[in-house]
């Protein structure tokens, strides 16, 4: 195989990945690849897959997370071409609510608008998919025209929301002619080489079958790269879960009563008198417990969603309880042994109902064994048996690769503090002063930004009320908004020249997927271990992964919270010439289920005084 590699020559490590992605995709293989940020993971993939792709008339699927984690791989995809020379289509797809034209429908709730938009096409009353697909012989022929033309003026590859400019300014023979993004992306795919999505066009099983029928690809003939894979196993989960609240129900029972539905009041009348028995006679003085399906009463959810609908046509609302509340029971009436049923009360005296998936692989796994290859790759993907096993990936076709960091080891301080500890029997003011003593000195000693991660807001706020910082201290809260959160944000950074402390969730927004690139961060805490909460989800997790894989303890909770652990870690060295140090402060960390998680070329120094050692450090680049 000629590989279309994007660049003049690998970087260090890199050309090791290259070969593993194209013996993979040359021998229906999978990889697992554990990769290192610098390492360029996506040349490395998408090199060779597209390489395989363009050889033998497949397709190349590119998952992301988020949205603006696209343009990595549409950048990647024009160097190639400018590079090589080499002609071949892609499409950056997105969901059907962020690429509607339709401005009307953008405050929408997304299950409200996906209903909505799908009862518009159904009654043929959408003139942005009329144009861009057609409703009979006429139409279809216009709708034709219209995407050849804009074929004609589409560059090969771009961001899609360059391309929903062009559908929603779209003009023909001199008249506007607005289009329905969507459908032209689900066209635009049916011709590509490579399509890059988010994780559900294809993890999702509802979606994926409809996405894969009408695009015409075959997943025999396709190489499905899925980036930041550590995600996935929890995304896929909260994705199968679904809940419900008391004040949701009130919800819907008022706008039953705005339709005049009397029928379905009643049905509201005798789950609401059921959920307040939960709440009087099983949760009693508990904050949760395990129920039954017979526990709530049966819901006509097909009637539920059709006044739900109807509720948001007439009142111009972008809600709909009834709606949400149908969603719920459609899945609630299933019998799946691999689901929690559970209540939850809350402190103001509501309840959440849920319905919680503990299995992963049933989304996944089908994808996996019909696949040519799946590539999925993270700088945090240890143990790769973990995750081997919870997507359901087949042992025999699976490889497993651990890559080295290619960031000089000298740029960077790993250190353990065994002298303090989080865990839950020694949480006592005495033991909080103590972390408090040992964070307060470290950060004084970084002559610049640092972070803190902690387990939990308990702990953060236990800490935070004996912290004495020569810094400007800010701090991540439990109600934060995202603009909030982004604000603070930039208020840390700027200033990074005198220097400042972020305190913050292990596993929250700001530990995760946001960098902090060169003087942003020259030093990382991660205080105590991030396990999760010990409750009824974390039991049946444990449980059932016991069940299944003989591992419920490490799979359903240590191996998370270090993968929380490393990820907040991850966030100090970016780039090649980032400098800084971690300090890992609990003595777990030490002890052979918990160290075997870190990668294998992660070198750390046990220190009996870490302050020391991190104001040598910085002293020594000086």
């Amino acid at each position: 195989m000629n590989v279309l590699f994007s660049h003049e020559k690998p970087r260090r490590y890199q050309d090791e990945l290259i070969n593993d992605v194209a013996e993979a995709v040359s021998g229906k293989s999978h990889l697992l690849a554990h990769a290192p940020t610098g390492i360029g993971k996506t040349a490395a993939v998408i090199g060779p897959s597209l390489s395989w792709a363009l050889e033998n008339k497949g397709t190349v699927f590119f998952l992301t997370p988020k949205i603006s984690q696209h343009s990595i791989a549409v950048d990647e995809l024009r160097k190639i071409k400018d590079k090589h020379g080499v002609l071949f289509r892609a499409v950056d797809m997105i969901g059907r609510k962020y690429a509607c034209v339709d401005d009307t429908l953008h405050n929408l709730d997304v299950e409200e608008f996906y209903e909505i938009c799908r009862r518009r096409r159904k009654e043929e009353k959408c003139q942005y998919y009329k144009n861009a697909v057609g409703f009979n012989k006429e139409e279809k022929e216009a709708a034709k025209l219209y995407f050849d033309k804009l074929m004609r003026d589409y560059p090969g590859i771009d961001y899609a929301s360059n391309l929903v400019d062009m559908c929603k300014n779209f003009v023909y023979a001199g008249e506007e002619t607005p289009l329905c993004a969507y459908e032209i992306m689900t066209k635009m795919a049916s011709q590509s080489t490579v399509v890059i999505a988010d994780y559900f066009h294809l993890l999702s099983p509802s979606i994926r079958q409809v996405f894969l029928d009408r695009t015409k690809k075959k997943l025999s003939k396709s190489i499905v790269i899925i980036d930041e894979a550590h995600n996935v196993p929890d995304r896929v989960r909260s994705h199968l879960s679904i809940s419900i609240t008391h004040l949701l129900v009130n919800k819907a029972e008022k706008e039953l009563r705005v339709m005049g539905v009397k029928d379905l009041q009643k049905q509201v009348v005798r789950l609401k008198r059921a959920m307040n028995e939960i709440l009087e006679k099983k949760l009693k003085d508990k904050k949760e417990v395990l129920i039954l399906k017979e526990d709530l009463p049966d819901i006509d959810h097909e009637e539920f969603k059709s006044v739900g609908l109807a509720y948001l046509e007439a009142s111009n609302r972008t809600k709909s309880a009834c709606v949400k509340l149908a969603k719920f029971f459609s899945l609630w009436e299933q019998d799946l042994s691999s689901y929690l049923r559970m209540a939850r009360k809350w402190k103001s005296g509501g309840m959440t109902i849920s319905y919680k998936n503990l299995d992963p692989s049933l989304a996944t796994s089908d994808l996996i064994k019909e696949a040519r290859s799946v590539i999925a790759m993270s700088g945090t993907l240890t143990p790769l048996e973990m995750y081997r096993d919870l997507l359901g990936f087949e042992k025999d076709r699976t490889m497993l690769r651990i890559y080295k960091s290619p960031f000089p080891k000298k740029n960077r301080l790993n250190l353990i503090y065994t002298g303090v500890t989080t865990k839950y029997s020694q949480r006592t003011r005495e033991n909080f002063a103590r972390l408090a003593d040992l964070v307060t000195r470290v950060v004084n000693a970084v002559p610049g930004n640092v972070a803190v991660f902690l387990p939990s807001y308990d702990v953060m706020n236990s800490i935070l009320a004996m912290v004495k910082m020569n810094k400007p201290v800010f701090v991540q809260k439990e109600n934060n908004s995202p603009s909030d959160l982004m604000r603070m944000l930039s208020e840390f950074r700027n200033m990074k020249s005198s220097g400042a402390v972020l305190f913050a969730v292990a596993g929250g927004s700001l530990s995760e997927g946001i960098d902090y690139p060169g003087r942003d961060l020259l030093a990382v805490l991660v205080v105590g271990i991030p396990l999760n909460e010990y409750d009824l989800e974390t039991k049946a997790l444990i449980d059932y992964y016991e069940y299944k894989f003989g591992a419920g303890w490490t799979y359903g909770y240590l191996y998370p919270a270090m993968a929380r652990a490393i990820q907040a870690a991850g966030r100090l060295i970016r780039n090649p010439d980032d400098i800084g140090v971690v300090v890992f402060m609990d003595e777990r960390y030490t002890w052979k289920n918990y160290s075997r998680c870190f990668p294998p070329d992660l070198e750390f120094k046990v220190s009996i005084s870490p302050e020391l050692d991190v104001r040598r450090f910085f002293e020594r680049l000086d």
